[in-house]
């Protein structure tokens, strides 16, 4: 009994050595570096979306700080007269995010308030549902519903810690750690807050495609 109960614990040690050999020998393998994407190809037309301008880009603000590559754009809709803002950071490593995981410390601008913040479903055709950051933030007499995630191969996160642990498989397994960190504005319409939200989440779905399809085809 003793000796079956000792070859057990040997046996559970021995697996634990090699779990750990094998973690810091894939950790110590060169990373794989992706060249940063060019966004030209990014669709003027995503749905009933249409492309109306781009936004100025300040890369050394703190959402986009140390990205690689950065679309930043408006688009507009004939069908509701409403209009949203798309910003898309890559980056080509993980490693120069730092704190840009934490969603929760960024608000659009100077004066803004967040009225309420939570994780929901974003239901794709076909992906099934993934999760998004939506907030409703408020300044003044102004609303805006924002939608933000991050979007790496094969996964999309709404949290930064999730993203921490994908961080130490992908680079185990693959050696690959690029990400886009996705996020979508919508200013309140004449139809209120729950419109400019609907606005955000119809248009999140092409977004979500495209940059896939850009940025991590298989």
């Amino acid at each position: 009994m003793m000796r079956s109960r000792s070859t057990v614990i040997a046996a559970g040690a021995a697996i634990v050595l090699l779990a750990q050999f094998w973690m810091m020998s894939a950790m110590a393998r060169e990373p794989v570096i992706a060249p940063p994407p060019s966004f030209d190809s990014f669709p003027p037309r995503m749905g009933q979306w249409t492309y109306t301008g781009s936004a100025p880009t300040e890369k050394e603000m703190p959402p986009i700080r140390g990205a690689d590559a950065v679309l930043n754009r408006n688009y507009s809709s004939a069908e509701c007269g409403c209009k949203v803002s798309l910003q898309i950071a890559y980056y080509r490593t993980q490693m120069e995010l730092h704190q840009q995981y934490d969603f929760g410390e960024y608000l659009p601008e100077e004066g803004w308030s967040r009225i309420s913040s939570r994780v929901i479903r974003l239901a794709l055709a076909e992906r099934g549902a993934v999760p998004v950051r939506y907030d409703l933030v408020a300044r003044g007499s102004e609303r805006r519903a924002i939608l933000r995630w991050f979007e790496a191969r094969q996964r999309i996160v709404a949290d930064g810690g999730r993203l921490h642990l994908y961080r130490i498989l992908d680079t185990m397994r693959r050696r690959r750690t690029d990400i886009a960190r996705v996020q979508i504005v919508a200013p309140e319409e004449k139809k209120g807050a729950e419109q400019a939200s609907q606005n955000a989440i119809a248009f999140a779905r092409p977004v979500v495609e495209e940059t896939t399809a850009l940025l991590f085809r298989p």
